[in-house]
C-alpha cells in the first residue's frame, strides 16, 4: 500500500480502515468452486487424457486467479484516515486511484445498514463534503458506527488544532 500514494508533509496515517471479511465469502466459494473441480471429477479428467487435463489445469489456474482478484480487490479497498484527509483508495484497472477529502471540508457522515448488514455486523458509511462536491462511499464497513464516530473525533480535533494554530 505504500507504493499507491504518499502522505504530505507533516501528514500522519490515523487508521486504515478495510471492508469485512464476509464480503470475500462469495469470492471466494466461486473459486473454491474451480479449484476442487479437477479433484472430484480427477479419473473421468484423466479418462479425456490430454484434454482434461488441460481442462483441470485451466479450472485451477482460473479458480488460483479468481482468489488473487479477490485478495487484491480487498487489499485496495481501504478508508485511509490521516490527521489532514479522508482517502478513499479504489482499484480501478491494474493501478490504486485515490479520491481523498480534507478533515475540514466533511459535512456530514451517516451509516445505512441493511438487515443482512445488520446480521454481519458491517454497514455502509457515506461521507459527504460541506459543499456537497466529492462523496465517499465505503461499503461492508464492519462497526460502521464506531467508524462514523471515529471519524467525528479525528475531525474535530483536527478542526480544535486548526483554531489553536490561529490563535
Amino acid at each position: 500500500m505504500t507504493k499507491a500514494f504518499a502522505l504530505d508533509a507533516g501528514e500522519s496515517l490515523i487508521a486504515a480502515i478495510r471492508p469485512s471479511l464476509w464480503m470475500l465469502v462469495p469470492k471466494l466459494g466461486f473459486a473454491a468452486v474451480f479449484l476442487l473441480f479437477p479433484f472430484v471429477f480427477f479419473f473421468p479428467l484423466l479418462g479425456l487424457g490430454p484434454i482434461g487435463a488441460l481442462l483441470g489445469a485451466a479450472s485451477l489456474a482460473f479458480g488460483l486467479r479468481r482468489i488473487a482478484l479477490a485478495r487484491s480487490a480487498w487489499m485496495c479497498g481501504a478508508l485511509l484516515v490521516t490527521d489532514a484527509r479522508v482517502i478513499d483508495v479504489i482499484r480501478l484497472g491494474k493501478r490504486p486511484r485515490l479520491l481523498a477529502l480534507p478533515l475540514c471540508d466533511v459535512g456530514d457522515v451517516s451509516v445505512r445498514r441493511s438487515f443482512v448488514d445488520r446480521v454481519l455486523g458491517v454497514g455502509t458509511v457515506v461521507i459527504g463534503a460541506k459543499q456537497g462536491g466529492v462523496t465517499l462511499v465505503f461499503t461492508a464497513i464492519p462497526r460502521p458506527d464506531a467508524v462514523k464516530t471515529f471519524l467525528l473525533e479525528v475531525q474535530l480535533r483536527r478542526m480544535s488544532n486548526v483554531e489553536r494554530r490561529k490563535s
